[in-house]
């Protein structure tokens, strides 16, 4: 039984998944579809999937699209791979429980409302890659303690982190 819809992308390379219809609490996102890489999870693929506890998505993913995992209230835990260099606009927009997730080094750009209402989100680093992230990231992330460069920040003291990584003053 195949739990996703999807379509080969040929300017990509590769497969797109563009929902998700299956049951499963721990979804292993597969490498290969067909016989082709998969490349890209779609906008809003995964979104409202909320029997979802974790997710682990391969190296061959380079694209997670906007909205991908929004409002999967149970989601606990969740990989970004090493290949993604932007963490779009509302990726895990109020997964509330996610609280284990890994920002790989590579990755460059932390988009709008990316982390959203997650929170359960208490420790996170954010690696010297990250050179541009967005002011409202991890709104609503009121347990958070993200650590960059050796300096915590504190969701009280959140717009200070956004200024230590855009080089702006919040």
């Amino acid at each position: 039984m195949n739990d996703y819809e999807y379509k080969f992308d040929e300017e990509q390379g590769g497969v797109v998944i563009t929902k998700y219809t299956g049951e499963a609490e721990n979804v292993i996102i597969p490498a290969i579809l067909d016989g082709k890489p998969v490349v890209k999870i779609d906008e809003e693929a995964f979104c409202e999937c909320r029997h979802i506890v974790s997710v682990k998505i391969p190296e061959s993913v380079t694209d997670i699209g906007e909205g991908a995992f929004s409002w999967c209230l149970n989601l606990v835990s969740a990989n970004i791979p090493h290949s993604v260099t932007e963490i779009r606009s509302d990726i895990f927009f109020n997964c509330e429980n996610l609280a284990e997730i890994i920002i790989p080094n590579g990755v460059i750009k932390i988009c709008l409302n990316a982390f959203d209402s997650c929170d359960g989100i208490t420790d996170i680093t954010i690696p010297e890659s990250v050179a541009d992230i967005s002011v409202f990231a991890f709104d609503g992330c009121i347990n958070i303690r993200a650590v960059y460069k050796g300096e915590i920040y504190d969701y009280k003291h959140i717009r200070k982190l956004y200024g230590a990584i855009n080089g702006e003053s919040y």
